[in-house]
């Protein structure tokens, strides 16, 4: 399985705004072949704050690389043009690629 990690900083004026078009987004990308998941977090701590702005990450889980490929050939550029023309300046996306290694089972009580 593949994580398709997405750190996103917004100015706090209009996170408002960009947490209901960032909700559409996500399941706009689960419709898409290999992309079998997703978690939304709002990231509270970060060894670099952005001042005055919001911070998210979204985790995207994937069924293999193929499935991450083709995104990135058919369609990242453009799921990722309207943030950009919405938000212009306003956003900070960076991105990263994760394999998963192993999934741990809960806790288990003693």
């Amino acid at each position: 399985m593949i994580i398709y990690e997405v750190n996103l900083s917004i100015l706090n004026s209009r996170s408002e705004e960009f947490l209901i078009w960032l909700k559409a987004h996500i399941q706009e990308m689960l419709k898409l072949p290999g992309f079998e998941s997703a978690h939304l977090s709002q990231i509270k701590e970060s060894a670099i704050p952005e001042v005055g702005c919001q911070s998210y990450s979204v985790h995207y889980f994937l069924k293999d690389q193929s499935a991450l490929d083709s995104y990135f050939e058919t369609h990242a550029e453009r799921m990722r043009s309207e943030g950009k023309m919405l938000f212009k300046e306003d956003f900070k996306a960076e991105r990263r690629v994760l394999s998963l290694m192993s999934f741990l089972p809960d806790k288990v009580s003693p």
